[in-house]
């Protein structure tokens, strides 16, 4: 797919000095990739699904009007070239409801998150594991789940980058998380 007068928003400093968010014309982009879902049911009460991402999504014509330094070939921001997931179910039926036990595992490549794709900016690859178990009554009013996140305790960034006064800024993602989840469904 290709985008024409394609639109970013940058930091760019003014002729006085003063920095400030602006609306800028990325020129040419150009974003080709596949993904793919598979489901397998081996039986009735155990499923596996497994997906996967390819993307090239690349800037064709940038002339940054920020510093004149064009990005013309860089990746765009959030824009991981590979990506999969994978996951398990297994649902074992009991006399008063059911109990489900799900694992599942993410991997994302390595991003960055400005057009200028600079150091600054990149956000490693990294994996997440996550499992719940959930126990459903046969009338299927309400859920008791606990669950686990991040698994490995995998300490990875959402965002690398450099604020307007120039300072890096990381946001962290969620460490290891821990929890019991309670739902009601009304109306049924």
């Amino acid at each position: 797919m290709r985008y024409d007068d394609y639109q970013v928003f940058q930091f760019l400093e003014s002729a006085s000095g003063a920095t400030s968010l602006q609306l800028t014309n990325a020129g040419k982009v150009s974003v080709t990739g596949v993904e793919t879902e598979l489901t397998w049911v081996p039986t009735q009460n155990l499923r596996f699904v497994a997906n996967g991402t390819w993307i090239d999504a690349v800037y064709d014509e940038f002339e940054n009007p920020g510093d004149g330094e064009a990005f013309s070939g860089n990746s765009l921001p959030y824009a991981p070239e590979l990506k999969y997931f994978l996951a398990a179910q297994y649902l074992l039926q009991l006399a008063g409801g059911s109990i489900s036990f799900d694992v599942d595992y993410t991997w994302v490549d390595d991003q960055f998150t400005d057009p200028a794709n600079l150091e600054v900016d990149q956000i490693e690859s990294y994996s997440l594991l996550g499992a719940r178990a959930a126990y459903t009554p046969s009338a299927g009013n309400w859920e008791l789940a606990l669950w686990g996140r991040n698994l490995t305790d995998e300490e990875f960034t959402k965002v690398n980058n450099d604020n307007f006064l120039g300072t890096p800024r990381t946001v962290w993602g969620d460490p290891q998380l821990y929890g019991a989840t309670f739902t009601y469904f009304l109306g049924r």
